[in-house]
Formats: C-alpha cells, sequence, structure tokens
C-alpha cells in the first residue's frame, strides 16, 4: 500500500526560518494574526490530509481508474469521499478571500498544501481544478485581483 509522509520540517524550516514568512504577515492587515505555531498547525493538518485520506485511495485508484457507462463516469473508489472530505476540511479555499467563502490564508501555505495533496495522491488532485479554475476565473473572484 502506498503510504505518503508530509516534509513538515523542511516545509516549517523553510516557511519560517529561510523565508520569515511569520514575521512578513505580522505587518501584513490580512495576515496579522497569523503566527507560526498556527501556520504549523495547518501544514499539520494538510499532512495528515494527504497522509490519511488521499495516500491510501492512490495505488488502487490508478489501478482502477474512471469508467464510461450509459453517459457517466465513474471515478475510483475512495474519490467521492476524498473530496467530500477535502472541502468539509476547508481545504478547496485555503486562500480564498473569507468574504468569497474562503479562509483568508496566504497562497505559501496554499502552495505547501498543494505540493502534499500531489505527492500523496497526482491522479485524485487534478479533480479540484475543474471547480477552482473556473470560480477563479468567474468576474465576481477576478475583481478582487
Amino acid at each position: 500500500m502506498w503510504t505518503y509522509t508530509a516534509p513538515l520540517r523542511d516545509m516549517r524550516f523553510v516557511i519560517e526560518e529561510v523565508l520569515r514568512a511569520p514575521e512578513a504577515w505580522s505587518g501584513m492587515p490580512a495576515f496579522a494574526e497569523l503566527d507560526g505555531m498556527t501556520s504549523g498547525q495547518i501544514l499539520e493538518e494538510a499532512g495528515k490530509f494527504a497522509s490519511d485520506v488521499l495516500a491510501p485511495i492512490n495505488g488502487a485508484a490508478d489501478l482502477q481508474g474512471c469508467t464510461w457507462s450509459d453517459g457517466r463516469v465513474t471515478t475510483p473508489a475512495g474519490y467521492v469521499e476524498a473530496y467530500r472530505a477535502y472541502i468539509e476540511g476547508g481545504w478547496s479555499a485555503l486562500a480564498c478571500a473569507p468574504a468569497f467563502g474562503g479562509q483568508g490564508l496566504p497562497m505559501l501555505l496554499n502552495a505547501a498544501f498543494n505540493e502534499m495533496i500531489v505527492a500523496a495522491n497526482h491522479g485524485w488532485t487534478m479533480y479540484p481544478p475543474c471547480c477552482t479554475g473556473p470560480m477563479n476565473a468567474s468576474p465576481r473572484m477576478a475583481a478582487r485581483h
């Protein structure tokens, strides 16, 4: 069975020691309350999602693949449940503005999360952009940039 362990120590080193992101965030009104401890906890939870939800379905899903029958596509076993956990966990809107239902966190944390999920299950990771791409292209979202 495929396993994945997020390189949290390395990620935190880059974010906290090399980039000194928590110090920079303290000077940004949108992130002023975000500190290293909180961002570290977010990364830990992201690692759990990648390890506990996505990695276990990776190998079997690659072997099973998608199927087309009677005009419907069926994804591999576990994909629907993983997507539900992704949405319920707020991972889909990590860096989106709170005004649009997001958590308003820095893109740096979103990038670290994406690195984890791609490493844990690349096939599954190709599904969420099917929704976030159109959302980001919408006039409502474009207005915030």
